[in-house]
């Protein structure tokens, strides 16, 4: 891969591990959600090579794209299970509550 694309994809993890620290302010499901964002971006950067795809700006552009929706959804799963009441996964799927709706659509 190139090593422009391999920087920024490590500045963006850097960036996306200290805010999302600081906005969840738990660290196991800190270490979960980075821990999600790593594997998505191995999966997808292990196809890319499968299939032979060139690193170019689309396949690059590509990536950290991805990166980003897989920060947005994590994240809202993430913040549910933190903020939920008594037992998180009961909460998460069954309480009444429109914070949790977003998680499905």
């Amino acid at each position: 891969m190139g090593s422009e694309l391999i920087r920024n994809v490590g500045i963006a993890l850097v960036a996306i591990a200290i805010i999302t620290l600081l906005m969840l302010g738990d660290i196991r499901a800190w270490l979960l959600l980075i821990a999600t964002i790593v594997a998505s971006l191995v999966n997808m950067v292990g196809f890319l090579h499968l299939w032979h795809v060139n690193v170019d700006i689309a396949s690059a552009v590509f990536i950290i794209m991805a990166l980003g929706v897989g920060v947005d959804y994590a994240s809202h799963v993430a913040l549910a299970f933190v903020t939920a009441n008594g037992n998180s996964f009961y909460s998460l799927f069954f309480e009444k509550n429109p914070r949790n709706f977003q998680l499905f659509f």
